[in-house]
Formats: structure tokens, sequence, C-alpha cells
């Protein structure tokens, strides 16, 4: 801003003119507003910055519940007969032709009509399988070796557990008494040596069983009392 400095001269006392004098240069006006030389507004403040919040962890898978299913119920064995004296047939046993046991009857299966299925195995363990069709029978016999003592014959293993009771050893063999119904039942036995032996078999008390199948070629004793031989044996060698 311009000083000014205003002189009054003695004239004045004395009644001359006066005049202004002007110790500094009068303001100049360019006609437009003089700039403003205050200081720009500062910036608004930012706002502090927000934490960002921990990213949650991803979840865990849950393990699945195992699915436990319910087996079936067991099957229930037919009641069994009691033990009673097994067959024992008087006269000579049958001979079937040598090697006529060796192998399965093919015939065999689960359901078939009621008969016994025996036969030789390539390993010489010995198989009798019982089969009754869709009705029930009580299957009753004696198994011996021709020769030797009743140890020849050992290892003795029945189809069903329950049946290890209605299989049972004699003075001279091995006895069996037990029901089958609708499936196929049996056991099986091998012997210490190359042994011929002899069945005496039963179907339903009666004397004779209704059929009895005997290797591959399904040879048909005419009675439940015969004996078979292993290839290379035959009945008349002691």
């Amino acid at each position: 801003m311009h000083t000014e400095r205003l002189v009054l001269t003695l004239g004045a006392l004395m009644g001359l003119s006066a005049c202004v004098v002007y110790t500094n240069d009068p303001p100049r006006h360019s006609g437009r507003q003089a700039r403003s030389h205050t200081s720009p507004p500062p910036a608004p403040a930012r706002a502090p910055a927000t934490a960002q919040p921990a990213a949650a962890p991803a979840p865990q898978p849950v393990a699945a519940k195992p699915t436990f299913i319910k087996p079936p119920p067991a099957m229930t064995a037919p009641a069994q007969p009691p033990k009673e004296e097994p067959p024992h047939s008087s006269g000579r046993p049958q001979p079937l032709p040598e090697g006529s046991a060796m192998g399965r009857p093919p015939g065999f299966k689960a359901g078939a009509a009621a008969a016994y299925w025996i036969w030789l195995g390539p390993r010489g363990g010995w198989r009798v399988r019982t089969t009754t069709g869709d009705s029930s029978h009580v299957f009753r016999g004696h198994v011996r070796a021709l020769t030797g003592p009743p140890a020849v014959i050992s290892s003795v293993q029945p189809t069903r557990t329950e049946f290890s009771d209605r299989i049972w050893k004699t003075q001279t063999g091995w006895a069996f008494s037990f029901k089958t119904s609708g499936h196929a039942d049996g056991f099986s036995f091998l012997t210490r040596e190359p042994v011929c032996v002899v069945f005496d078999l039963q179907l339903d008390g009666g004397p004779e069983p209704k059929r009895v199948f005997v290797g591959r070629e399904q040879v048909e004793p005419q009675s439940g009392f015969f004996v078979a031989c292993p290839p290379g044996l035959t009945s008349s060698q002691r």
C-alpha cells in the first residue's frame, strides 16, 4: 500500500494556493482486480485408511459320516436231526469202475434235485455234496477206508460250520447226519494214502438214497452201498 505525504506549504498559511506533493508514485489501476496472494486452502485431510478385516479362513470340509449298511440277516439253518447210529449195510459194497470217481459231476449245482454228488479232486481230496431242490431232506451215511486203520481218513471239513457237530468220528470211519433244504451241503475229506473208500448212504431214513452221482461221468451205483477207488487202485487190491 503506497504512503502519501501531504505537504502544506507555508503559502497556504499565507493565502497562497496549496499543492499536493506525492512522495511516492500513485497506485496504478490495471482495471483487473489484483490477484489475491493468499495461500490456497489446504486440501481436505484424507480419512485414515480403515484396516481391512482379515479374510476368514476357508471352512474345512466336514468329513462325511460313514454309512453303515445293515447286513442282511444270516440264513438260519434248518433244525438238525439228532445223532443216531449210522447205517451199517450188510454184504459187500458194489465196486465202481476204476477211476470213475475222478472229476466233478457236471450236473452238480445248488438247488438240483434231491441227490448225493461224490467225486475225487485232482489233488486227492474227496467231496460229498447233497442237494434237495425246493424241499427238505435228511441225509445220513457213513464213510470208511476199504483197507487200513480209521485214521487213514483225515481232515474232514463240513461245508457249513453248523454241521460240525453232525459229522463225527466212529470206530471205523466217519458218520454224518444233516438236513438240506433248497441248496447244497456236505463235507470234504482227505486220505493219508491212496485207498478205496466205502460209502454207505441213506436219504430220509430209507435204505436207499433216491439218486447218487459219482465222478465226471456221473456213474450211478445200484444202491447207496458202494466202493469207489482212485486211479490205479481197484477194490480187489488189498
